[in-house]
């Protein structure tokens, strides 16, 4: 007859092995996740800062490019 205890501590430890490979799959996830979003802000950031570069043209009431070779 096999020892209940061990039984049960066989049992608990797949339990927790189960629960540590979910928690590492899970990480991994959002590290993905994470990374993704990093590389999306950099995109933002660089669209923003094309966008600033194409205002610094416009007047500052925003209406129309400024005439840069005006006198």
């Amino acid at each position: 007859m096999p020892d209940p205890i061990q039984t049960a501590q066989d049992a608990a430890l797949a339990a927790i092995a189960r629960l540590a490979d979910a928690g590492h799959r899970q990480a991994n996830e959002h590290a993905h996740a994470l990374d993704a979003l990093r590389a999306e802000n950099e995109a933002l950031r660089r669209q923003n800062a094309a966008l600033r570069a194409m205002l610094a043209d416009v007047d500052p009431d925003g209406i129309a490019p400024v005439d840069t070779d005006a006198p």
